[in-house]
């Protein structure tokens, strides 16, 4: 089968112009056209034979090296996409490989963390359960605290009352009751301060007393200290005169004055140990008074604190207390 230049080639001889000498085309002598029906008559004269072995042969050979090509070239274009298949699955098997194993990882890891936060919502839970188990007996305790106490004050109440008058100055006796129990308690709030900053107060000056006190009696130290230094150096000056009366050489002189300057110094390393000493037990004092302090202050809070809760547990039984007796009055009516 002719290839597509050979059907161009000959479909180009055969068209009309080509072979017509009034187009002015310059044509030359083409082996293909002893082939073709319809030929010019300036061409007639060759030999049709030699021409038509001549095409054939060409034919042949280029249709055997065509097919020999594309023969070749479709296999090798068929390696080519073997190839290309193979390396395509090896990459996707790797990737699908490292993606299984990537997977496989996170899972597990996802699986060690949800075991982990499996165990910390068991412990939680378990906590949550004490609490709440703690929280309903104390609750199911200050209900039968409460039962026993209302119950009490029922038993403790008058009987019914019977005209509105008689309610009306049961209100106002337990308003003015209320009233005057509110003031005790706070008149007792007021003394309890008062106490509170007596005592804070006391203490305060007590601490100041005895710091004063004690700068008072460094002082005095430091005063004796330096009275007994100049007493010293009074003697040394006056010993210093008369063994310098009394010396009778230099040497003797020089040698006593040096044994004076090394008691000097002596006297002024054990001087300025003893300040450090004290400096430090000063030191000392302060942390102590500041730890106290701190702890005075925390155990002051806490009172407070455990106060102003009473109280607020005080205002809101008298609330329930006020509500219930309210809706008892008004069964009443």
């Amino acid at each position: 089968m002719a290839t597509v230049t050979e059907q161009n080639q000959l479909t180009a001889c055969a068209q009309p112009h080509s072979v017509s000498p009034e187009n002015g085309v310059h044509l030359q002598p083409c082996k293909q056209l002893a082939s073709l029906p319809a030929l010019s008559e300036k061409w007639a004269g060759l030999n049709t034979c030699e021409t038509n072995r001549t095409v054939l042969s060409l034919e042949m050979r280029k249709r055997e090296v065509d097919v020999g090509s594309e023969e070749e070239a479709r296999k090798l274009e068929e390696k080519q996409r073997e190839r290309r298949r193979k390396k395509i699955e090896n990459s996707a098997r790797k990737k699908r490989r490292m993606m299984t194993r990537e997977r496989r990882e996170h899972e597990q890891d996802c699986k060690m963390q949800m075991d982990a936060w499996t165990r910390q919502e068991e412990v939680l839970e378990m906590w949550r359960r004490r609490e709440r188990v703690e929280g309903e007996v104390k609750r199911i305790q200050q209900a039968e605290v409460w039962k026993m106490d209302r119950r009490q004050w029922e038993d403790d109440r008058e009987p019914r009352v019977k005209e509105r008058a008689h309610l009306q100055g049961e209100r106002r006796k337990e308003r003015e009751r209320l009233e005057k129990q509110r003031t005790q308690l706070e008149e007792e709030w007021r003394m309890e301060r008062a106490m509170w900053q007596m005592e804070r107060r006391g203490v305060e000056g007590e601490r100041r007393r005895r710091t004063e006190e004690w700068h008072a009696e460094m002082e005095s130290k430091q005063e004796e200290m330096r009275w007994v230094d100049g007493e010293r150096r009074r003697t040394w000056r006056l010993r210093e005169e008369r063994d310098k009366e009394r010396s009778e050489s230099d040497e003797a002189w020089e040698r006593q004055r040096e044994l004076w300057e090394t008691e000097d110094e002596t006297a002024e390393e054990r001087r300025r140990r003893e300040r450090e000493r004290m400096e430090t037990q000063r030191r000392q004092r302060k942390a102590s008074w500041l730890m106290e302090k701190h702890l005075w202050e925390r155990n002051i809070e806490c009172m407070r604190m455990e106060r102003r809760r009473e109280r607020l547990a005080w205002l809101k039984e008298r609330e329930r207390l006020e509500r219930e007796r309210t809706d008892e009055k008004n069964k009443v009516n």
